[in-house]
């Protein structure tokens, strides 16, 4: 069954298969390293997507508050789990990188994850969790519930803490994603443009805020997820926008 039929293309910009496979197999040596046979990689929308990068960074699938998990095999092709059908229809025209993309019946994560490693037979195996603890989280991101769900699934499974293992590979830029970052770099510089021109006395403070994201998203930029502002002629703290 072609799951893309009778759904609309989504045109995103994306990187190249040969990017994703560099990222594969950089992330694969380091969980043979270790001894992991399979990882599950947290995504949360938890403090402006910070800790959604993993998930962003092995499945080319984020951004738009998305909620999500990776299930990432040692040699098999990995899962990605979408929190409901709609989403996961959507990311299944968005991107090329994973073509088994599930729902996880509205936020069933740890039974949705549980049952795809008893297909991929890791019943006894060792399983590398991301989010159990990380930088600025240090206990972790991972909802306690799913968790336990795939505990009572995989009594037998080894389950490690894998929570700096795709952060330690991310460090190490391809030159696809340095080019990547200048255009970031670019269309930040757009955005403050517009947030200059239109910035003025007596306008209210919305206003260049709304310019400097027009200016953005028009040269190609994702929405905002955070931002620190403050105007007025002595501003004593930032406003999370």
């Amino acid at each position: 069954m072609n799951r893309r039929e009778g759904l609309e293309k989504v045109v995103l910009p994306s990187f190249s298969l040969a990017e994703r496979d560099r990222r594969w197999n950089a992330v694969r040596k380091a969980m043979a390293q270790r001894g992991i046979d399979c990882l599950v990689v947290t995504g949360s929308t938890e403090k402006w997507d910070h800790f959604f990068a993993d998930v962003r960074y092995l499945s080319h699938i984020g951004g738009n508050c998305t909620q999500a998990f990776v299930v990432f095999p040692l040699n098999e092709e990995p899962t990605c789990i979408i929190r409901e059908k709609v989403r996961a229809d959507f990311w299944i025209m968005a991107q090329d990188w994973v073509t088994d993309i599930r729902d996880s019946g509205y936020c069933h994560w740890g039974e949705t994850i549980a049952q795809r490693l008893k297909e991929l037979k890791l019943e006894k195996s060792t399983i590398g969790i991301t989010g159990l603890r990380a930088l600025r989280a240090p206990e972790g991101f991972l909802p306690s519930e799913t968790y336990h769900r795939i505990v009572e699934a995989l009594p037998q499974a080894k389950l490690v803490s894998a929570s700096d293992l795709v952060a330690g590979v991310r460090q190490i830029k391809s030159a696809e994603e340095i080019v990547f970052m200048q255009k970031a770099g670019a269309i930040l510089d757009a955005g403050l443009e517009a947030m200059v021109k239109a910035t003025r006395p007596g306008v209210k403070e919305y206003e260049p805020y709304a310019d400097l994201v027009h200016g953005m998203m028009r040269a190609g930029g994702d929405y905002l997820t955070m931002l620190y502002w403050k105007s007025g002629k002595a501003p004593y703290r930032t406003e999370h926008i």
